[in-house]
């Protein structure tokens, strides 16, 4: 649906009734997926470097693999020059970055809400996301009370600040939901342990 709203809000010189929404989110990213060949080549032999190529490389055979069977489908909705892996790059930060998670029907679904875009994020924010099955509504709660006219924020989920800098582009000094990537040889260290 991103896809094809951007696509077509762009052709259709904003006419879209979603043209405000797909024009206010962002068509660039400071995020380390996006970042040029030349800065990533600079973190070779890295965890990030090996995360952004592979978060890249996973979505590029989505790409591919929803073009192939939604265009069977609906060919009339999607072409090769609007479903291009960018695109569908560009749509899955926007969902993964601009999403908030709730339980609907006893699913886990993630949904993408316009007008909670405006409600800024903090880390240390304490934010409940609930579905009001009856009323069919989406609703949310804080865990701390507001005064009026006061800011509220809502969260970021529990993101490292690996994540963080993979999706955001930014980390969070004294983030407690960081942690370290340590990697190393079973093998190679069941040697060390027998010598």
């Amino acid at each position: 649906f991103l896809i094809i709203q951007r696509f077509t809000t762009k052709l259709s010189n904003y006419s879209s009734k979603w043209a405000t929404f797909i024009n206010a989110l962002p068509s660039t990213w400071f995020s380390a997926i996006f970042w040029p060949e030349n800065i990533v080549e600079t973190i070779v032999n890295t965890p990030l470097y090996d995360a952004i190529y592979a978060a890249k490389n996973q979505a590029y055979q989505e790409s591919a693999e929803l073009f192939f069977s939604v265009f069977q489908f609906a060919p009339e909705l999607f072409d090769s020059i609007a479903f291009s892996e960018e695109n569908y790059l560009w749509a899955k930060v926007i969902i993964e970055t601009r999403s908030n998670e709730f339980i609907i029907d006893g699913i886990s679904q993630l949904v993408v809400l316009p007008l909670v875009q405006l409600i800024p994020y903090h880390y240390s924010a304490q934010m409940i996301h609930k579905f009001d099955t009856a009323n069919k509504s989406l609703i949310f709660v804080t865990e701390s009370s507001y005064q009026i006219q006061e800011q509220i924020y809502d969260k970021f989920s529990s993101l490292s600040n690996f994540e963080l800098l993979l999706y955001h582009g930014f980390f969070i000094s004294g983030n407690p939901c960081s942690y370290f990537l340590i990697e190393f040889d079973f093998i190679e260290l069941q040697k060390a342990t027998d010598n």
